[in-house]
């Protein structure tokens, strides 16, 4: 059996069975990526015993849009830097992923917005395999609505202004752009701060390249608070995590596959490897466990 299965055949077969779920509403990579797993037995049984998250880690796509979002900002801002994260919690890889920061000069006459800096989060296998365990035993792995990933913020990417009007107007100038095809959701955490103090304006899109991307929105003081060194330990990232890997995780009777990198490499030349992290959660129901894919590399 050849990869060429029509998206169709593997779309939900009635209104109450189980779907592929993406992470991009782009019908060429979603059927690029269908593809790929078809040409594996074990994600081809996947695909049609149907509900499965595929994950779509496009690097490429993730960078191209962060460059994209820092020259609809400002284009005169600085080249892209990368570090890695150190990992945190028990589940975590080395490195638990990387951030890419673009930083801007907020006196410049072309930053309006006196834009300090924008970071993208991709995150990493792990760690989305972790949110979608997170997720579904509430939500499911799959929005049925428009068949995208429930896990909305496998790619992110954060804009930081010198006040929280600052935030406010680079959230009104880039959720208008034509970049933007539509947004799905909106919160604002200034205006409804969560418990531990955390203020930010977060926006979940989805691009014209089909990806949905999440977005946040915040001002310099709230921004080192939240995510730097100096960070509030009560309300930095790395608490959430603490709290959030104590719930429940569970697939549900689902299944997730990782796709990482797939562009131009033929489907038939990718490795699949098991990625279990069920012995690093404290709280499990089932195994916890995902499908891999990248590209050989020989």
């Amino acid at each position: 059996m050849n990869g060429n299965l029509g998206l169709e055949q593997l779309a939900v077969r009635a209104h109450n069975e189980p779907a592929i779920g993406y992470n991009t509403v782009n019908e060429q990579r979603r059927q690029l990526l269908t593809d790929a797993l078809a040409e594996n037995p074990q994600t081809r049984e996947l695909l049609q015993r149907g509900n499965v998250a595929v994950f779509d880690r496009n690097y490429g796509a993730h960078t191209t849009i962060l460059y994209a979002l820092a020259e609809m900002v400002d284009q005169a801002h600085s080249p892209i830097k990368r570090r890695a994260v150190p990992p945190t919690l028990p589940h975590h890889s080395d490195p638990a992923g990387y951030i890419e920061t673009i930083t801007f000069d907020p006196r410049s006459t072309s930053n309006p917005y006196h834009a300090l800096r924008i970071y993208g989060r991709l995150k990493a296998d792990d760690s989305a395999l972790e949110k979608a365990a997170r997720d579904a035993g509430e939500k499911g792995l799959i929005r049925p609505e428009d068949g995208l990933t429930v896990v909305r913020d496998l790619k992110g990417a954060t804009l930081v202004g010198e006040t929280a009007e600052d935030a406010y107007a680079l959230e009104e100038h880039v959720t208008k752009l034509p970049f933007v095809a539509r947004m799905i959701e909106r919160k604002d955490y200034y205006e409804n701060p969560k418990a531990s103090g955390y203020k930010a304006l977060h926006a979940t899109a989805i691009l014209q390249n089909g990806y949905q991307v999440e977005l946040h929105f915040v001002d310099d003081k709230n921004d080192a608070l939240n995510n730097t060194d100096r960070s509030d330990e009560s309300r930095s990232h790395q608490a959430l995590e603490k709290e959030r890997i104590q719930k429940l995780h569970t697939l549900a009777g689902g299944s997730v596959v990782i796709v990482n990198n797939l562009g131009t490499f033929d489907p038939r030349g990718m490795n699949l490897n098991l990625l279990d992290i069920t012995d690093n959660l404290p709280n499990t129901e089932g195994m916890i466990c995902a499908y891999v894919m990248q590209p050989s590399l020989n």
